[in-house]
């Protein structure tokens, strides 16, 4: 059990929680981290039959908080680029698959839009466009702008990919913070465009060996700070005193100078309500998004797209299918000579009961999926992973929690939010919102007077 005094808490062990313990642990603080479940969160692989299957994300993108994180723990000699750089993505339309247009020339040739939609679509750029509501949905947003051909038919299945969610439901102004301002503002798509800092291109990478090698990394450098495998049932501020007491289900305390909340919706709803129960109650009911994950594999000879990462289905299928993968076509040394991995992801807000599929059920339907749409007969089950608490939904009003938050934090300094809840849910936004408040929450206990700190009662082990 821990006990004693610490410089920092951090409550959650996803990507966040430990790249926020890590940059403290570097800056020479104490650390206690709390986490009931695995270590890592949603990243998870795994080796089977000579395979290396991605349970959680798929690739990373390279942002600079990733690519810092990267080269400290030093896996840069085991980052994977694509094997085909200009890769193709894919999104099922009409019964048929067709390539999402990257170019002018590629638009107008494209069956997903008519010439009309089209023509509206390239306006879209210049328009400028009022809203009645203050958070209207991405639905809202882009069919006023662009078109609700456009919406229907490269927007959703990409959302539904990324978010798993209902652009109906979904905040603009949350997930196209930037975007959505430029908009509000009286601004067009097109001088969003002009006055976006230019800035490398961004390539996608997965690691060596699978990529909770970048989790095993962590861990080994994290050999210093305290890690409990318990919950976390309530914080409170010590008032004058300027301290937190962190108490974990158990009923064990812990006491510190700052806490680093690195866990998501209902899991820090059920220990937030003595520093504030209006917050806790709305991450309480914030939605989350279930994805079952099936892996097959088939041969590469049936496999005939060759140049592509995969294809999305939109929603108004109606089916719970988000997407398949193709794995090894991109990164070869996932697969088996001669074979290759295919991702087949179900579920969505749309679909909460698909983790309640037997894994039979979900690989028989992954299979009927593959035979469909690629065509592919030959394919063999390999496992299936199932996330009932997947990706956070950032829905209308979303932004409201977000300044609840950050109004928490200005009350009681030291405490500071970081994670998918805050910090966007892609992995490097996670680790770019974990790496930041490390830095702050750093910053606050240097400030502190001298003596203060409790840096002396570090405890080594978990």
């Amino acid at each position: 059990m821990a006990q004693g005094k610490f410089d920092s808490v951090v409550i959650g062990g996803g990507i966040a929680g430990l790249t926020a313990a890590f940059y403290l642990m570097r800056a020479g603080h104490s650390v206690c981290l709390f986490e009931p479940g695995t270590l890592g969160g949603v990243i998870r692989s795994k080796e089977l039959e000579g395979f290396t299957l991605e349970q959680g994300p798929n690739v990373f993108v390279e942002k600079d908080a990733i690519c810092e994180l990267r080269a400290l723990l030093n896996l840069d000699s085991q980052t994977l680029y694509p094997a085909v750089p200009r890769y193709k993505q894919y999104v099922w339309h009409d019964g048929a698959v067709h390539m999402v247009p990257r170019s002018p020339v590629a638009l107008m040739r494209s069956k997903l839009l008519s010439f009309k939609q089209k023509v509206a679509l390239i306006k879209g750029l210049f328009k400028v466009a009022k809203f009645e509501e203050r958070e209207p949905s991405v639905a809202t947003f882009f069919s006023k702008l662009l078109g609700d051909q456009a919406v229907s038919n490269l927007l959703d299945p990409a959302l539904r990919g990324i978010f798993g969610g209902d652009i109906t439901k979904l905040s603009a102004r949350a997930i196209f913070p930037l975007l959505s301002k430029e908009i509000l503002n009286g601004g067009t798509i097109f001088s969003y465009m002009r006055n976006k800092p230019k800035g490398r291109k961004r390539k996608i990478f997965t690691i060596r060996g699978g990529n909770y090698r970048l989790i095993s990394a962590l861990q080994e450098q994290l050999r210093e700070v305290r890690i409990v495998k318990e919950a976390v049932q309530d914080i409170r501020s010590l008032g004058n005193e300027g301290d937190f007491e962190v108490r974990s289900s158990s009923g064990e305390t812990v006491r510190c100078r700052s806490v680093i909340i690195a866990s998501a919706g209902q899991a820090t709803g059920s220990y937030l309500s003595s520093l504030s129960n209006e917050l806790s109650q709305e991450l309480a009911k914030l939605k989350y998004a279930p994805i079952a994950v099936c892996h097959l594999n088939c041969s590469s000879d049936s496999l005939k797209i060759n140049n592509g990462f995969g294809i999305l289905f939109p929603s108004s299928r109606g089916k719970a299918l988000m997407g398949i993968m193709f794995n090894s076509v991109l990164f070869p040394q996932v697969a088996r000579a001669g074979r290759e991995i295919l991702t087949v992801c179900f579920g969505g807000v749309q679909h909460p009961k698909v983790c309640e599929m037997s894994e039979a059920q979900l690989l028989s339907e992954a299979r009927s999926a593959v035979a469909e749409a690629l065509g592919v007969r030959d394919a063999t089950s390999l496992a299936v992973q199932l996330w009932p608490h997947a990706i956070p939904q950032y829905e209308i009003g979303h932004t409201q929690i977000w300044d609840k938050m950050l109004e928490l934090e200005r009350q009681h300094p030291g405490l500071t939010f970081v994670g998918c809840d805050i910090g966007g849910i892609g992995v490097p936004d996670r680790i770019e919102s974990a790496r930041a408040g490390a830095l702050k929450v750093s910053e606050f206990l240097k400030g502190l007077p001298q003596g203060d700190s409790f840096q002396q009662s570090r405890v080594v082990g978990a």
